[in-house]
């Protein structure tokens, strides 16, 4: 079980929107090839191209409460309302859209630890939501080839 839990909230309203687009501070990096506004920084993330525009919006504003809907898999629910949640020890991150990401964390967890589950966690459901297909590897060299382990 999760040690931070999370509702199962509604979407943001549309009078939101504006609120949601500038989250203040922001930490500007690209992960997946996509460029990314979030409050805590992104450990290993590329610079961002100056003056691009968001493709993907981050913000530290899931209110706390229990963490309810279908489980999907061990670290992904589905909420109520269709929004896709993710779990993982003292994280929790809805998925309010294909470029949209609202999450709340323990005290104590790093910044580092936030920004890794965002892009690396959280990101590979928004990477599903945009249509892609996320997958995690590794690979071995030997004297004769190399093997690809997903």
């Amino acid at each position: 079980m999760n040690d931070l839990h999370a509702p199962d909230a509604p979407d943001p309203p549309a009078a939101a929107d504006a609120a949601f687009a500038a989250p203040d501070p922001v930490a500007r990096g690209r992960v997946h090839g996509l460029i990314w506004d979030s409050p805590r920084p992104i450990p290993a993330a590329a610079p961002a191209p100056p003056g691009a525009p968001a493709d993907v919006v981050a913000r530290a504003d899931l209110p706390p409460g229990p963490v309810s809907g279908r489980l999907l898999g061990p670290m992904w629910r589905l909420g109520r309302q269709g929004a896709p949640l993710y779990l993982k020890r003292g994280f929790v991150a809805r998925l309010d859209g294909p470029d949209r990401i609202a999450y709340a964390a323990a005290p104590g967890l790093s910044a580092a630890r936030i920004g890794l589950e965002l892009a690396y966690g959280a990101g590979a459901g928004l990477l599903h939501l945009r249509g892609a297909l996320p997958l995690h590897a590794a690979v071995v060299a030997g004297p004769q080839g190399a093997a690809l382990i997903l």
